[in-house]
């Protein structure tokens, strides 16, 4: 199994790979905890979500006493693999699992700190949306920008009043071309109906097109109307 995992699955192997997903996790089942670091070793490298699914089954079933063992490996997982180790790590009532969680929240990685974060305050919907909405406040592009990525993953549809009241604020110009970007399509993800009304509120603030950044926040906001209006005639209300 370590050895087959190691190696990526060819397009025209997948469904054959991933119909192997169930017997794959009746097979584990039988099996105990002597076998964590080679089903460790094989979620690593696995790349087919059914395989991951059942391997991250026996991880999660003989967690207690390896829990160090699943954090050492959040640093050199990629975002997928991460999400589904912090989970494991976040259902376990340990000491061990809750330090593994915090060291994550130090991560180098943006994406890895503010999933982890997300992931302890998952539990509540009202301290996800706490917890995501001050990291777009946070002074380092890469977490704003992966909050607005692990808002839209989570579908943290409560931070939507927050993040409308971002974009509409005059700080909001200031932001890099594509986390102002990003964030009109989260805010559209998470509330269609009050994604457009802030892309049309945008959109119809300034007169003639300029290269000023006020004006570039504008065309992302009409970009994001021909794509998603379910309005005719919206865009012909702003020529």
């Amino acid at each position: 199994l370590r050895e087959a995992s190691r190696r990526p699955a060819r397009d025209e192997d997948r469904a054959a790979i991933a119909s192997f997903g169930a017997p794959l996790e009746a097979l584990l089942a039988d099996l105990g905890p002597e076998h964590f670091d080679s089903v460790l070793t094989a979620v690593v490298y696995a790349d087919v979500d059914e395989v991951k699914s059942a391997l991250a089954r026996y991880l999660e079933k003989h967690v207690e006493g390896n829990e160090a063992k699943l954090g050492a490996l959040l640093g050199d997982a990629d975002l997928g693999r991460a999400r589904a180790m912090l989970t494991i790590l976040a259902r376990v009532d340990s000491d061990a699992a809750r330090l593994a969680l915090k060291h994550a929240e130090h991560s180098a990685s943006a994406e890895l700190r503010v999933e982890a974060v997300a992931i302890r305050a998952a539990r509540s919907a009202g301290d996800l949306k706490d917890e995501l909405t001050a990291l777009l406040a946070d002074p380092d592009p890469a977490i704003r920008v992966a909050a607005l990525s692990t808002m839209a993953h989570h579908r943290v549809k409560e931070a939507g009043p927050a993040l409308s009241k971002r974009i509409q604020s005059p700080a909001f110009h200031k932001l890099g071309l594509d986390e102002r970007r990003l964030a009109l399509d989260t805010l559209h993800l998470l509330s269609p109906a009050r994604g457009e009304a802030v892309a049309l509120d945008v959109a119809s603030r300034a007169g003639i097109i300029t290269r000023g950044a006020h004006d570039e926040t504008r065309l992302l906001a009409i970009e994001l109307l021909a794509r998603v209006s379910s309005e005719p005639g919206t865009l012909e209300v702003l020529d």
